[in-house]
């Protein structure tokens, strides 16, 4: 690949990057906030989600993904064009969600990550449904292809 493919392929995902973040608003927190939120609350079972559900508990426990996920570093380094993956709009949605667990007080609704989850894994339905193998596959492959440092923390946890 020549310097001005690799420029211009950086500069389609630049845009798609900015197109992703443009539609949410991400809250920033310090390293020290994040420090401060030792807890997180329960996800409530939107049928048969528990699998699903005990996945993102699993995940939302992995201090160095929260300091990425959380401080907003993510951002930088969300691969939007790669194809194999799901452009970051998986990875935008645990984001929010990941927030909410972490300044809700009470049992938090996984609902808007589960619908995002079905639009990439047609073996997550509309009635709710979730394996814990669809889940925790289909997170995996988005994860590790949407950013660059969620490969690195996941191969060292």
């Amino acid at each position: 690949m020549t310097e001005e493919e690799k420029k211009k392929k950086e500069a389609v995902n630049e845009a798609k990057r900015a197109n992703i973040l443009k539609k949410q608003s991400f809250p920033k927190s310090t390293t020290e906030e994040i420090e401060k939120m030792n807890h997180i609350v329960g996800l409530v079972n939107l049928g048969n989600t528990c699998f699903m559900n005990a996945s993102l508990q699993c995940l939302a426990q992995v201090k160095e993904l929260n300091e990425f996920l959380l401080s907003g570093e993510w951002e930088s380094n969300l691969n939007a064009t790669n194809p194999i993956g799901t452009v970051g709009f998986l990875l935008a949605e645990y984001v929010k969600l990941l927030h909410e667990m972490k300044h809700s007080s009470g049992s938090v609704r996984p609902k808007e990550f589960h619908k995002a989850l079905g639009k990439y894994n047609r073996s997550v339905d509309s009635v709710l449904t979730s394996s814990r193998d669809t889940t925790s596959t289909t997170l995996k492959n988005s994860w590790l292809f949407s950013s660059t440092r969620c490969t690195r923390i996941s191969t060292e946890c």
